[in-house]
C-alpha cells in the first residue's frame, strides 16, 4: 500500500500508520492483487460515512477496475457533502 501527504511517499508491505491533519491532500492505493485492510479513524465523526457510501469492495486476487466518469461523478458528489475536496489526478 502506498500513502502520500504532500511530496512524501511510504511504501509499507505490513504495517503503515500515518497521521494527516484536517485538509492534507493525501492518496492510497494498493499497488497488489492481495485484498488491503485499512481501518480510518476520524474526528469528529461522521466522515466514516463518505467510505461506506463511496467504496465499492474489493474481490480477491484482481486489481479494481478503473474508475468510470459516473463513479468520479459520484465521488464528487459525497465529497462536497461531507466537505472534502478532490484534488489532481493519481495514476
Amino acid at each position: 500500500m502506498i500513502a502520500s501527504e504532500g511530496l512524501s511517499v511510504q511504501l509499507a508491505c505490513r504495517v503503515l500508520r500515518v497521521f494527516l491533519p484536517r485538509r492534507s491532500g493525501h492518496w492510497f492505493r494498493n499497488t497488489g492483487v492481495t485484498p488491503a485492510k485499512t481501518l480510518v479513524l476520524v474526528a469528529p465523526g461522521g466522515f466514516e460515512q463518505f467510505f461506506a457510501e463511496a467504496g465499492t469492495p474489493a474481490r480477491a486476487g484482481e486489481q479494481p477496475p478503473p474508475v468510470a466518469s459516473e463513479g468520479l461523478a459520484r465521488i464528487a458528489e459525497l465529497s462536497d457533502r461531507y466537505g472534502a475536496s478532490l484534488v489532481g489526478s493519481r495514476r
